[in-house]
């Protein structure tokens, strides 16, 4: 195969992707630079912008969110567990709260990660996570 066969399979390979999907879903097309001599992919900025919850717990967003976030939860789990994520609170305050032992919080959510894939990574990560940063 020569040079420049492989730099045309290259740009045909490049330019097959025409058109992305952003974190909405939405269709982003993609454009074609020229970068050290070869061509590359150039994606907009807006494509790899993380989305951020609403300001407004009202939203349809927001609310779709939680029901997703929540899955297969009871009331006294989600409720936990929203405490936890939404509100940054620790264990012991949400213990504090519902007047039972710290031990009993964290059983509810080990339960809770039997059932929510959500609540399973959260914990998973709150184990790796240093409890004083």
């Amino acid at each position: 195969m020569s040079e420049r066969q492989s730099k045309n399979d290259l740009a045909s390979e490049v330019t097959y992707y025409q058109y992305c999907r952003d974190l909405h879903g939405n269709l982003v097309a993609v454009d074609i630079a020229r970068q050290n001599g070869r061509l590359v992919p150039r994606f907009p900025r807006d494509t790899a912008e993380p989305y951020y919850l609403p300001g407004d717990p009202e939203t349809p967003d927001y609310l779709e969110l939680v029901e997703e976030v929540c899955q297969n939860l009871t009331g006294t789990e989600r409720r936990r567990f929203l405490l936890a994520i939404r509100d940054n609170q620790s264990i012991s305050n949400i213990a504090a709260t519902d007047g039972v032992s710290r031990q009993a919080v964290i059983d509810c959510f080990r339960r809770a990660a039997k059932r929510c894939p959500y609540v399973e990574i959260w914990l998973r990560h709150k184990k790796k996570k240093n409890q004083h940063e």
